[in-house]
């Protein structure tokens, strides 16, 4: 099975994707992705010395990639979790944050301990940004949704046709966009994560938390 570690190298940044895009290809894995903002404070001149305050431990032998390390513990069992931080090519307040460990070990570790820091937050997508993100991805032949997961604010937040009341929603099938456009028409309901399928190249979700 494959380790959620990845071999240490020095890596560049175009390595380190074409890494993971070989892991993806050769494994079931799924590489969950993390944006985030670093805004630095007194406590912080980069965003490395923030998460050096925590309880993670951090590698900094992987060339323009950080490892972020963590254990924690579920069921009597002692779970290991592997993250590597990369900044953004153009935009130095922007990083991403590659694991190959499920959602739930990041649910465990890497979501308090990035709300526990005033310096990171996620790249938020307003409603506004996530249409244009959605129809971009759309725009690609072929692509279609295969699911998503919504709600309505109620009392008349989004222009609808029965904007009384606060609903959620989740669904699955081939037919998710026609689905979205009716229930944000009839509720109001605005997509918060979406998957998507590229045929031939990706199956992905992405939620407005970037």
């Amino acid at each position: 099975p494959f380790n959620m570690q990845l071999a240490k190298q020095s890596y560049s940044k175009n390595s380190f994707i074409l890494k993971c895009n070989e892991i993806l290809g050769s494994t079931n894995r799924s590489l969950n992705i993390i944006t985030l903002l670093f805004k630095p404070s007194n406590k912080s001149k980069d965003i490395i010395e923030a998460f050096e305050r925590t309880n993670f431990k951090v590698n900094k032998d992987f060339g323009e990639i950080v490892e972020l390390f963590v254990k924690y513990f579920t069921h009597k069992e002692e779970r290991e979790v592997y993250f590597y931080l990369m900044q953004h090519p153009i935009y130095e307040e922007v990083y991403f944050i590659f694991s190959f460990n499920g959602i739930s070990d990041i649910y465990r570790t890497l979501f308090g301990t990035i709300n526990s820091l005033s310096d990171l937050e996620y790249l938020w997508l307003s409603p506004f940004h996530f249409d244009v993100l959605k129809e971009q991805i759309l725009n690609n032949e072929g692509s279609y949704m295969t699911y998503f997961s919504g709600q309505s604010m109620g009392t008349g937040k989004e222009e609808c046709k029965r904007p009384m009341f606060a609903r959620k929603i989740t669904y699955e099938a081939e037919d998710a966009k026609i689905t979205s456009e009716e229930l944000r028409f009839e509720y109001g309901i605005l997509p918060q994560t979406i998957e998507f399928v590229i045929p031939g190249i990706s199956k992905f979700r992405i939620n407005k938390k970037g």
